[in-house]
């Protein structure tokens, strides 16, 4: 009777167990589900084109002219087969009206570029103003560094989650690919005074960023390679813009521009850089001879109905990026990153614009690229 009983308390017992076991792996697993779908929401599923457009506009851009669109094309230097094998394809923005040449693409207000300016409007001041040295491709490196660590809370994050994670440039390349390039050598002899500038470059400024600033940096939030991963987002993203005072009447197609859409291009000096959203999708096309230039923002033209004329950039005014040629409605649209031989554009953008029957010579001994780097200079 007693060991009935006892046997009926010690099941009855169990079956509790049992229950609370399985309570707790099903709270357990709605807890870790939960999570999971919030943080892929947050980094993943939320980064979209839509997500993109929608905040450039709010926040004054000018970007119904374009759209992100998928693109085929050709990679001459890439191996296969035949000719089908060596289609690629690429992101890039397509016309979504008719534009003849010096029409405005797109513009872009300051307060959403990447820029110094804005850097050292955050933490980074007491930086920028300690070690100015660094330059400013790795002051937007660090920019990117720090806003990419906010996840979904930065405000730059639906321009930020666009950037690739990695790169097609020649430094992160495998032995063998090297070994396959044509012009072997010259490839990898600039591949390699790129990779050891960066160690170099690092090495000089980071261990002692992390000494004097160890609230901002830390090796593990600045490893070499995310450090080396936010350097190449800036040099391969980035416009050259030069002090507007600068400028010089310009002619494009046939006619004088005035002065607020004057250009500031990258190989003038005193060289200032940005990375500007939804213009840094724009691929490279060396016959487009667009420009870029500061423009009235849509508050200063209704203002103003747009008379105003000016050489300087007021911080009411645009980036804008000028159409070097027409287009057409569907078609993809290009600025050009400049002349130079393939290897050149391999190094320092990760593809080759041209034909080994087309390729031009390389300018000079050591790239601008790896100077740069190397140097931590504004390019120009």
């Amino acid at each position: 009777m007693n060991r009935k009983f006892q046997h009926t308390n010690l099941g009855s017992h169990k079956q509790w167990v049992i229950l609370a076991a399985g309570c707790v792996s099903v709270l357990l697993f709605l807890w870790l589900f939960i999570g999971y779908t919030s943080t892929h929401a947050n980094h993943g599923a939320a980064c979209t084109d839509d997500l993109l457009f929608e905040w450039a506009r709010k926040h004054g851009a000018q970007v119904d002219n374009v759209q992100l669109a998928d693109f085929t094309f050709e990679a001459p230097l890439e191996g296969g087969a035949n000719w089908l094998q060596r289609i690629r394809t690429r992101r890039g923005l397509m016309s979504m009206k008719n534009l003849s040449r010096g029409d405005v693409i797109l513009s872009v207000p300051t307060h959403i570029l990447f820029s110094v300016e804005n850097a050292n409007k955050t933490e980074l001041a007491e930086v920028i103003a300690a070690r100015p040295e660094i330059g400013a491709y790795t002051i937007l490196a660090l920019f990117l560094l720090q806003e990419h660590a906010k996840g979904s809370n930065s405000h730059f994050f639906p321009y930020i989650c666009k950037i690739p994670s990695a790169f097609s440039t020649t430094i992160f390349w495998p032995l063998e690919r090297l070994g396959l390039w044509p012009d072997r050598s010259n490839l990898v002899l600039q591949t390699r005074r790129l990779q050891a500038a960066l160690r170099q470059h690092y090495n000089q400024h980071f261990p002692l960023l992390f000494r004097l600033f160890p609230h901002l940096f830390n090796s593990k939030s600045h490893s070499f390679a995310r450090v080396v991963w936010a350097l190449t987002a800036v040099y391969s993203r980035n416009w050259g813009v030069n002090d507007p005072s600068l400028a010089q009447p310009e002619v494009v197609g046939g006619r004088v521009v005035p002065p607020h859409y004057r250009s500031y291009h990258i190989a003038y000096g005193n060289a200032s850089n940005v990375m500007a959203p939804v213009a840094d999708m724009l691929n490279h096309d060396v016959r487009d001879t667009g420009a870029i230039a500061w423009v009235p923002s849509p508050s200063t033209q209704a203002a103003d109905g747009g008379s105003e004329m000016t050489t300087r950039r007021p911080d009411d005014h645009n980036f804008a990026v000028l159409a070097g040629r027409g287009y057409e409605v569907g078609e993809e649209l290009f600025t050009t990153y400049g002349q130079d031989c393939n290897a050149r554009f391999q190094v320092g953008y990760g593809f080759a614009p041209m034909t080994p029957w087309e390729d031009l010579p390389c300018q000079d001994d050591l790239s601008s690229a790896v100077r740069d780097a190397a140097r931590g200079q504004t390019g120009g």
